[in-house]
Parts: C-alpha cells; structure tokens; sequence
C-alpha cells in the first residue's frame, strides 16, 4: 500500500535527463576562461620594452631603481605601474616667436630673448642635443617626471644663454658670433654635468639684433662697401694713369 503506483508519473533521480549536468560544466568553464581572458586584458600584467626606451616600476608609488631593458616583461597588477621613457637622441630646439608642437624626440620652444649689456633686446635661435642616462632613468623620473626637459633642461640653457650674452654689445654680437656658440657650448655642458644627461651637440642658429642696432650695422656695411668701390675706382685710375704714361713715352722714343 506504500508502493509506488505504476504510471503515476513521478521522476526518480535515475530518471533526468542524461548530459545535462555535463554541459552546465562545459558551459561553466568557458565562461571561466572567458572571465580569465577579460581579466588578462584589463590588467595587462605583460609588457614590452622597445629598444631606445626603458620602463621604471613603480610599486604602491615607489619607483625600482633598476630600469628595464629592451625585451618581455611582466608586472603585478594593480600593484605595479609601468613608466616608459625615451633614452634615444633628444633635440632641443629654441626658435621663432610661438611655440611649435613636438615631433619624435624634437622638443620645441620659441627662441630665447634676453638683453645686451645696454639692455637691448635679443633673440636668440639655437638647437642642442642630448641623451638621457638609461642608468638613471628612476631618479629622473622621480625629481623631473617625464617632463623633465621643461623643467630642468630648459631653465638651465635660458639662463646660460643670460649669463653669456649679457657681456656683450649689440654691435659686437654680430661679428662675434662664432666666439658667442662656443662660449654658449661649452657653458651648456658644464651646466649639465651634474645630471643625467650627455650632451651632443649645440648650435647658435641665428641672433635677432634690435632693429635699431640691425639699421647701424647694415649703415656701416653700406660705408664700407662704398669705400671698397671707391677704392676699386682710384685703383683702376691710377692703372690708367700709368698706362697713359706708357704710352706717351712710347710715342716719343718711336719719333
């Protein structure tokens, strides 16, 4: 009487439907490997160094002092932060009135103004080159950040080109231009000895002279070029001179 009724249409546990526990699994572990995909993205625990570049490691904020080096490496997320920077050839440049947008290791500003030793305006155009220390990429970054060229490189060359041309007259400027970019180099490289850089190379492109001063000099270009015609003149006269009397003493031996 407690048996169960034939037909009565309850199912036992031996009665499911079979496989279906199977592909819930299934299902459940591509879900799983989906998430671990995901995750693996949006972390991004690897990361590649290129060469002409290192990256500092930060952990919680404090960076390695050990740079890494052109390869594959890997970092712990969210604890570890990846900061890459350009060791290649950097060049400074310094020209024009406004500044221009940067390019691949070119830094531009607008040319450098400064006084004479009358306090007249100059600009000055001039371009140098530099290498970061790859050794010494954490301390860079950590005193500088990756703006380091505006903070440190370029105060420094503003006030070398200060010290420098302050000594000089406007007028003397132009004629001294070539002892000008080697004072201006070899100030510039004792400046930066101290940090991480190398410097390569600096040139003075051009020096834009008061327009009064610009108005002088071509007044006495102007002078001397017209005291070389003038020259040119007496010199062609006195030969004609000469040549005259040549001539006339030829023609009085011929009679």
């Amino acid at each position: 009487m407690f048996g169960k009724k034939k037909g009565d249409g309850s199912v036992t546990p031996a009665g499911r439907a079979p496989g279906r526990s199977g592909v819930s699994g299934l299902f459940g572990g591509v879900a799983l490997l989906i998430v671990a995909l995901v995750a693996f993205a949006v972390l991004n625990p690897v990361y590649t160094v290129e060469s002409g570049e290192v990256v500092v490691l930060s952990t919680f904020g404090r960076y390695d002092p050990e740079p890494r080096l052109p390869g594959l490496h890997f970092r712990i997320p969210l604890v570890q932060k990846a900061h890459f920077l350009d060791v290649r050839l950097q060049t400074l440049n310094f020209r024009g009135r406004e500044d221009a947008p940067d390019g691949d290791g070119i830094l531009n500003h607008p040319g450098i103004q400064v006084l004479d030793a009358k306090n007249l305006p100059i600009t000055l155009d001039l371009s140098l080159q530099f290498t970061p220390h790859a050794t010494e990429a954490a301390g860079l970054l950590e005193r500088y950040g990756r703006n380091y060229a505006d903070r440190l490189i370029v105060p420094l060359v503003r006030e070398v080109v200060r010290d420098v041309v302050g000594g000089y007259q406007s007028e003397q400027i132009a004629n001294q231009r070539g002892e000008i970019g080697r004072a201006l180099e070899v100030k510039l490289v004792e400046a930066l000895k101290p940090y991480p850089f190398t410097m390569e190379n600096v040139a003075l492109r051009e020096i834009g002279l008061p327009a009064v001063v610009q108005k002088k000099i071509e007044e006495v270009q102007l002078a001397k070029q017209e005291e070389q015609r003038l020259a040119m003149v007496e010199q062609q006269a006195h030969k004609d001179r000469k040549s005259t009397r040549l001539n006339s003493s030829h023609l009085v031996l011929s009679r």
